[in-house]
């Protein structure tokens, strides 16, 4: 039985990417929200395997507030939550961080219930593809998204 869910896999040399277009590193810090112990521990493993810092909880409540989402560069959402689904916390964190990429996960193929998923969405991953495969889409899409801010940012800027 798993008594704090709370986890930090916290190793600072990532090697699941390359370096950004500036030649910068970045240590993706990915959320994980699920209910299920045995898929929050094996994906905890992964993430320490792969040098990717992720945090766990098993519920909205028990991370506190959903402003704290800011502090992670991606989620990996489970689709069942008890009383709400992954697809509602994309849709209210979507109306506050437009840039933060997600990943919808379920033992069960949901891509009919994710077919009006709000844009922040960027997967919606069975689990059966692997912890491997759901780890990598999660930091490539953080990959992805930090080049896009910077991108963005040098815009700005010019």
């Amino acid at each position: 039985m798993v008594t704090n869910n709370k986890s930090q896999g916290m190793v600072h040399e990532p090697k699941t990417h390359a370096p950004l277009a500036d030649g910068t590193q970045h240590n993706p810090k990915i959320l994980l929200i699920d209910d299920d112990p045995v898929f929050i521990a094996v994906m905890k493993r992964w993430a320490m395997m792969e040098k990717v810092q992720l945090e766990s909880y098993v519920s909205l409540d028990e991370m506190g507030f959903i402003g704290l989402f800011s502090n992670y560069d991606v989620a990996i959402l489970d689709y069942d939550l008890g009383y709400t689904t992954g697809i509602e916390i994309a849709r209210c964190t979507d109306a506050l961080l437009h840039h933060m990429p997600i990943v919808i996960v379920s033992a069960k193929d949901r891509s009919q219930e994710c077919a009006d998923a709000p844009t922040c969405v960027k997967a919606v991953l069975q689990k059966s593809k692997g912890y491997s495969h759901i780890l990598n889409v999660a930091t490539n899409l953080c990959r992805s998204n930090s080049e896009n801010r910077l991108r963005e940012l040098r815009r700005m800027v010019n």
